[in-house]
């Protein structure tokens, strides 16, 4: 009857083997300053570690953020400083994928409770709220398709520990599309735009459910060399807010088969948008 646990174990690996994907690992640590209608300006490293896996039309990537901010003692994950007169939103200023479309997984994460420091102002660190997507491919995918449209969504789990100010203590949901036009070889558009939904309501912070939207323009100046521009947009995420606006560029560059670097700079134009911020990126693909 030995034969019977390797038999089990070759029944198990099958279907694995039998798949073709594209596995992609990323780091893109980045700053962000801005001082979101407070007094107080807010400084946010992050460094989020993000894991995409790809085979054929499906899609599914994983973010998980370490965060490590300055700022007002009033200041919440994703919202900006709260109870002040004006409410605002922080992002990190990482790359991924290039400054292109975000999901649920990638809204950026901060937090700024912990050890008080003078001003009002305090620091924290530690893990924020987790980020998993997916997404399927409805249109296009072949070699001559100039376009491609995909549809997805995801969650943000509640791992952050809200009593330190490093997570908001829920779960939210997210429902999106991202549209692909290759205009040529080198040039193409992607579109995403979508809706965050808030899985139940929290009366202290007066969260809002919002829409999204990222366009990203890619001009391919060498197989191995990339440059391009992206906006992302984003209505009030909390009561008394204004929308989120912040434009950018990056640059991606191939060191070695299978590895890129990139970096990125962005500036907000709204009260609620991050001041500035800035980014790198070192990527890793895998064939399994």
């Amino acid at each position: 009857m030995r034969f019977l646990p390797a038999a089990a174990a070759c029944l198990l690996a099958a279907p694995f083997a039998a798949m073709a994907g594209d596995l992609k690992v990323s780091l893109s640590p980045g700053y962000t300053s801005g001082d979101y209608g407070s007094n107080v300006p807010t400084e946010t490293f992050e460094a989020p570690l993000k894991i995409r896996y790809k085979e054929g039309p499906f899609r599914i990537s994983v973010r998980i953020p370490y965060l490590a901010v300055s700022g007002p003692r009033t200041a919440v994950p994703d919202l900006g400083v709260v109870g002040a007169p004006s409410n605002g939103r922080r992002r990190g200023g990482s790359v991924d994928t290039s400054g292109r479309g975000r999901g649920a997984d990638d809204t950026a994460t901060a937090a700024t409770t912990g050890g008080t420091g003078a001003g009002g102002t305090s620091m924290t660190s530690g893990l924020g709220d987790i980020g998993i997507s997916g997404g399927v491919r409805v249109l296009g995918g072949g070699a001559s398709d100039w376009f491609t449209l995909e549809l997805g969504g995801g969650t943000k789990l509640p791992t952050g520990d809200k009593s330190r100010g490093l997570g908001v203590g829920q779960a939210g949901l997210s429902a999106q599309m991202t549209a692909t036009i290759d205009f040529s070889k080198s040039l193409s558009l992607e579109v995403t735009a979508g809706r965050f939904f808030r899985t139940r309501r929290d009366n202290d912070l007066q969260l809002r459910d919002y829409m999204f939207g990222n366009a990203s323009l890619t001009y391919d100046i060498s197989p191995k060399l990339s440059v391009g521009a992206n906006i992302d947009v984003q209505e009030r995420a909390v009561t008394g807010q204004t929308a989120v606006v912040e434009a950018g560029l990056f640059v991606e560059y191939e060191i070695a088969p299978n590895w890129k670097v990139g970096a990125n700079i962005f500036k907000g134009f709204t009260r609620d948008s991050a001041a500035w911020g800035m980014g790198l990126l070192v990527s890793r693909r895998f064939s399994i």
